[in-house]
């Protein structure tokens, strides 16, 4: 009898926003660097993007723990993790897309959208764990305010 390897995700709606959040990058960077010319010319290569980018970032941010960690207790560690997490992932996906590029199995390809998706990645996945930072700690002082003790007032 085999042993079925399971991932350890705990955070799989994290992963799941994570994937919303790179092709969502990635038309971004296409928009933002097409300003609306030719996006149709560059569709295919928008494509391959997206396909790369959703093989290799959750990959990449599986490698650096960040679907282990409670993000609710997030610190500036984390953020420099996050950083090196993206930038590594983008870095990986820009070798994957030259590569694919010198196949020519695409025509076109706008070299400054690696860039932008660098830039769109790190305030998304960054963005987003901070949001939960910020939510778990207004959460907890709001259980703090109401368990403190309560003032009468005379208005």
């Amino acid at each position: 009898m085999t042993k079925k390897t399971r991932l350890n995700i705990r955070n799989r709606n994290i992963l799941l926003l994570d994937l919303l959040l790179t092709v969502g990058a990635v038309f971004s960077a296409y928009a933002l660097r097409l300003e609306g010319t030719y996006f149709y010319f560059y569709l295919p290569s928008a494509y391959w993007m997206i396909g790369v980018s959703l093989a290799v970032k959750p990959v990449v941010y599986h490698l650096f723990g960040l679907y282990r960690r409670q993000w609710a207790y997030a610190s500036t560690n984390e953020l420099k993790l996050i950083s090196m997490a993206v930038t590594v992932a983008s870095a990986a996906v820009s070798i994957v897309m030259f590569t694919i590029y010198s196949q020519q199995l695409f025509v076109g390809f706008p070299r400054s959208v690696l860039a932008i998706d660098w830039i769109l990645s790190l305030i998304g996945i960054g963005g987003f764990r901070l949001s939960l930072r910020l939510i778990a700690e207004s959460q907890a002082a709001g259980q703090k305010r109401s368990a403190g003790k309560v003032n009468k007032v005379l208005v």
